[in-house]
């Protein structure tokens, strides 16, 4: 799941074998997670407010900075110091404009109906889906390093609305 671009960079190859695979095993979180978004959509389980809830706990959990720096590198130290070997520019420029149109779009109102939210989610699964691919083909280290930033972009998109949606009475 790691792409090429990643895996031949310096700073994939300055991890150990342990933060390797926890770094592997992030990305393969943040799939699970998006099929597990895909598999309500396509046949909702529980509630709304059930699956945002649960939701909402994997969205932040592979959000969080780690404690353990030396298990696992932090998101943080991956937009900080992974970003060094590439420009704004060039990571700008190898997004796609429908990634780059989402990451623009507009949250929904926070007295949002339900279909409203529902639909947003679809957009965002459907995002989602596109960018694991993409990052997973991706061959170039600006390539891969943007898709890798334009994912956690998303995710945290995710978090501020299932966030918002506890202030919801439409919900």
């Amino acid at each position: 799941m790691i792409p090429r671009g990643i895996l031949e960079s310096d700073d994939y190859q300055e991890l150990d074998a342990e933060q390797q695979r926890n770094f592997s095993a992030r990305i393969q979180y943040l799939a699970e997670i998006q099929e597990g978004i895909e598999g309500w959509l396509n046949v909702p389980g529980v509630s709304i407010l059930e699956f945002a809830d649960d939701l909402e706990l994997d969205v932040l959990q592979v959000l969080s900075i780690s404690v353990e720096h030396e298990r696992q590198p932090s998101i943080w130290l991956l937009h900080s110091s992974w970003t060094f070997d590439t420009s704004a520019s060039e990571m700008l420029n190898v997004l796609p404009a429908e990634i780059r149109f989402a990451l623009d779009e507009a949250f929904p109102s926070i007295e949002c109906d339900v279909q409203t939210l529902i639909d947003w989610l679809r957009r965002r699964n459907s995002i989602l889906k596109s960018l694991l691919v993409r990052f997973q083909e991706a061959t170039t280290y600006p390539e891969a390093i943007a898709l890798s930033l334009a994912l956690d972009v998303i995710f945290s998109g995710l978090a501020a609305v299932l966030v918002k949606v506890r202030f919801n009475p439409n919900i």
